[in-house]
Parts: C-alpha cells; structure tokens; sequence
C-alpha cells in the first residue's frame, strides 16, 4: 500500500482504536447488543486457508479488550484485489491492515476478506468481502446518487442487478450496507413493499436504496458520531 494512503488514513484508524477502547468493545454494534440482551450469537467464518470453524460471538470476552480479528496481510489484501479485479479503496485498505480484517463497526461489523469477519446474511452467509461483489448492466449515475442525498427519507428501486457494489455490513432482516464502486457513495439497501397505485394493494417486494454516506471515509466518520442508521425510507425518490 502507498504510505501517502496510510497516512491520509491513519487518524481514522487511531480513532476507530480509542472509540472502541472507550466502550470497552471491539466488536460489532448488532453483536454488542446481542450480549446486553443475553442473545447467544454464532459465526461461521473460514480462516485463510478456506477451512470452515464455528464459535459463539456474543459470549466472547475477548471483545471487550480487543478485536476479534487480526489485521489483514498485504498477501490477502492482494488476492482480494485479484478476484475483485480492480484495488479495494486505500480506505478499506488502511483499516483491514491498521485495524483489523473485519469485524467491528456498524450493524454486523465490516466484512472482511478472506481469514477475516465473513458476511453473516444473504444466500451464502461465509462470504468475504470479494465475494459480495454484484455485477450487472446497470450503474448508479451520480445524478441519482446525489438526489438520495438530497432526500435522506426517500428510496431508489434497483430496476436490475447493480453493477460493481460491494456489501460492506449486514443490518438484518435483509437490509445491508453497499458500497457504489461507480459513485464512490455508500447506501443502506432493504426491501420495499411496492403498491400497486391503482388497486392499492401490494404488487411486489423490490430491492430500494437510500443514502448514507458520501464516501466510505464518510460512513465510518458518521458511524463514530453515532448518525448511522439502518434502511428506514418512507417514500420513493422525487424527480426521477
């Protein structure tokens, strides 16, 4: 990695280390409240060599004094580039190296890649952060991109498969955290109950989008205020 890039994020990383040092937990924010309530949490995840293990989350100490993840090797950051087929952004970058491969920050916590934090939802609940990668014909414009922002409560329905995102967290009950490769904005992605306008009844469940951050830089920075919030749109996009 260029040392200008670890640099530039290098107070964010140092930041994300004494945020979790304060609320004594180095975990994700669903598995901490898995263990305030008293909710038995397990995970699947496969170690670098692809073998798969199983181990109880919430129950971990351990995560009250340090994450449950090393950080990742410039090796396994280069495989994942590899099978992405383009460099994971120096932002991702810098935290899987400086922090840890996955497992802390929002809803289930960062994925990480392969030897780290796997995806803990969708149809395949093992995957690494390479392996969440959608590709389609369509893109997101930043025309659209920047209309979300414009309207925080308002939802996208993707017409298709979106080309080139990749999940950054599961929040549950099919909601997730996607990063726009083509727009560099981060989006909270759930499911909307379309109505048919003439009869009023439901016609379909579809794929919608709503906007949360800027950039990943941007998403973190809001996590560590306490502003991010999973999907909760209310209406479509205006406009478009």
């Amino acid at each position: 990695m260029d040392s200008s890039d670890l640099a530039d994020h290098l107070s964010l990383c140092e930041r994300i280390h004494a945020y979790c040092h304060r609320r004594g937990w180095y975990g994700s924010d669903c598995d901490l409240l898995d263990r305030t309530l008293g909710i038995e949490s397990t995970e699947v995840w496969r170690d670098a060599d692809g073998m798969l293990h199983m181990r109880d989350v919430s129950a971990q100490i351990a995560l009250e004094y340090g994450f449950a993840y090393p950080p990742a090797t410039d090796e396994q950051l280069a495989t994942c580039a590899a099978r992405l087929g383009f460099a994971l952004p120096p932002v991702l970058r810098a935290l899987y190296l400086q922090v840890a491969n996955g497992g802390f920050g929002p809803g289930d916590g960062l994925i990480g890649v392969r030897g780290g934090h796997p995806w803990r939802g969708g149809d395949w609940p093992d995957k690494t952060i390479d392996e969440t990668l959608s590709t389609g014909t369509w893109r997101l414009t930043p025309a659209l991109a920047e209309a979300l922002e414009q309207q925080p409560s308002a939802y996208l329905i993707c017409p298709t498969t979106p080309d080139r995102w990749l999940v950054l967290c599961d929040w549950g009950d099919s909601m997730a955290s996607v990063w726009d490769s083509w727009t560099s904005y981060v989006f909270t992605s759930g499911v909307v109950d379309r109505l048919d306008t003439t009869s009023g009844q439901n016609r379909e469940w579809a794929q919608g989008l709503q906007f949360q951050a800027r950039s990943l830089e941007d998403w973190f920075e809001r996590w560590l205020a306490g502003e991010l919030t999973q999907f909760n749109a209310t209406r479509p996009l205006q406009g478009f």
